[in-house]
């Protein structure tokens, strides 16, 4: 799979405020030294269990890469350890 250093990510505008959020699932991995593979989704449940990771932006040219929406895409260092530390072995963590 080819991974790409300058590729920016899409995502399609949310649905109006209250209506929809826009879910980070982190999915599982069995094996701590993985890399981080995830999925963004449109939800639209009021009721939706999420965990909610603190996050400021750091220097964009240091980066570590995610497998997002079947592609791969670079990610803060400022961001990368915690989602590394709350990732689970046994369930996707929904974010």
């Amino acid at each position: 799979m080819e991974q790409s250093k300058n590729r920016q990510f899409v995502c399609r505008p949310l649905d109006g405020p209250g209506r929809e959020i826009l879910t980070f699932i982190l999915e599982l991995s069995l094996d701590s030294d993985s890399g981080i593979h995830c999925i963004l989704k449109h939800e639209f449940d009021e009721n939706l269990a999420f965990s909610a990771l603190p996050y400021a932006w750091g220097d964009p040219q240091v980066t570590a890469q995610v497998f997002l929406d079947r592609e791969w895409f670079q990610l803060s260092t400022n961001l990368a350890p915690g989602v590394w530390h709350i990732r689970c072995q046994d369930v996707p963590v929904v974010m």
